[in-house]
């Protein structure tokens, strides 16, 4: 143990050496220099390593945190990937989106002209924009991959970034185990080049994404979604209160809703607007009691019907439903799950009643309302492992 150990700490030196005669940038030599010896192993004893969908961790000077280095480091090790897919990959390149944290549209900026001097093309949008639009840009753009600069829920100190195959979905785990493969080769984050923006948009490697995509995408939805034709006297009857939580979800919602002719919205005025600070939601968690009672304060004085709480990427929806005494409950993920699963199906057979028997996938751990739900409707249930990338 004691050798381990003397391993270990032997690296945390050497790592912290290599940065501390690096030409850093000025805010980061500033914390580097303000460091506490007991912080040193926390930051230093590992490089960044990728989770189920990407990276998650506090923002911050070292290895094991996310800064301009280790963004840098993850996008080379997509690029090395792409390498290894060949030309064609290279060619359909990346597309790159970030939330709107605080520095989401630097870290952005970094992975993208990291991939240009890999000699991949990318496509980079120019505003925060909802993880779900990410997904469909990959799509939409054709692209062999696809980057999002975000830590979902997590507190304002973290950042960090998802990584989408070529179908907008999360990776495989043959797919993500390649990308750590080629990660673990990049033993240096410090020595990582980039392109010149400048250049890199004078060459066209790298292309600006903006409101076209936008309009596309909700176009999209609206055709996708099997929504019901309610008539405009119901729609204005049904009371609705939802939440952003300083995320980027808030727009395209209010637009959905006013499209569908919901007239009795109410939004959370403190918790709405991208805000990096996240002012009024310091734990911006959509299941979490604090992030919601703003919103549920703001259903009991309007007598909303329901409440709807996106996570700062919309990425995750909390739905509580009003009782006859005027209380809200805020249902379970497999509730929400249920309703929507029932709705879809429901609209479906309503559409085309002599329409084939579909596929209904669902995690292994879902309670069992969805055994149901396929049941009634015909459809056929297949269950896979924890996950959305085991469904996708």
């Amino acid at each position: 143990m004691n050798a381990i150990a003397e391993q270990l700490d032997h690296q945390i030196q050497l790592r912290y050496r290599r940065w501390l005669h690096a030409d850093l940038p000025s805010y980061l030599r500033k914390e580097l220099g303000e460091l506490k010896a007991s912080e040193m192993t926390d930051r230093f004893y590992r490089h960044l390593t990728l989770g189920t969908e990407g990276v998650r961790e506090r923002v911050g000077v070292g290895s094991n945190r996310v800064n301009i280095y280790t963004i840098r480091r993850i996008a080379r090790a997509l690029a090395l990937l792409l390498q290894e897919q060949g030309t064609t990959a290279r060619r359909q390149g990346v597309v790159v989106g970030y939330d709107g944290r605080l520095s989401s549209r630097g870290f952005a900026q970094q992975a993208a002209l990291t991939l240009a001097y890999s000699g991949v093309q990318v496509y980079l949008l120019e505003q925060a924009r909802p993880t779900p639009q990410l997904s469909y840009a990959v799509r939409e753009l054709g692209t062999a991959a696809g980057i999002v600069i975000t830590a979902g829920h997590y507190p304002r100190e973290y950042s960090g970034c998802k990584i989408y195959d070529g179908t907008g979905a999360p990776m495989s785990l043959e797919l993500s185990g390649r990308l750590a493969g080629a990660l673990a080769e990049l033993e240096d984050e410090l020595a990582i080049p980039l392109m010149p923006q400048d250049a890199a948009l004078t060459s066209g490697r790298l292309v600006m994404v903006g409101k076209e995509l936008d309009q596309r995408y909700r176009r999209h939805l609206e055709a996708s979604v099997p929504l019901a034709k309610i008539s405009k006297a119901k729609a204005g009857a049904v009371g609705i209160v939802f939440t952003a939580l300083h995320g980027t979800g808030g727009e395209p919602l209010r637009t959905l809703l006013q499209r569908a002719k919901y007239t009795h919205v109410h939004e959370v005025k403190e918790q709405s607007g991208p805000d990096p600070f996240f002012s009024a939601a310091p734990h911006p968690d959509p299941s979490s009691p604090e992030a919601l009672e703003p919103a549920l304060r703001l259903a009991r004085s309007v007598q909303a019907d329901i409440v709807l709480a996106l996570d700062p990427e919309a990425q995750r929806l909390s739905l509580s439903i009003r009782d006859s005494s005027y209380s809200y409950r805020t249902l379970r993920p497999g509730e929400t799950g249920a309703l929507l699963l029932d709705y879809i199906c429901m609209q479906v057979k309503r559409k085309d009643k002599a329409a084939a028997a579909g596929t209904i996938y669902t995690s292994v751990l879902e309670g069992g309302l969805a055994e149901r739900i396929a049941a009634r409707y015909g459809m056929e249930l297949l269950r896979t492992l924890p996950g959305f990338r085991h469904i996708a």
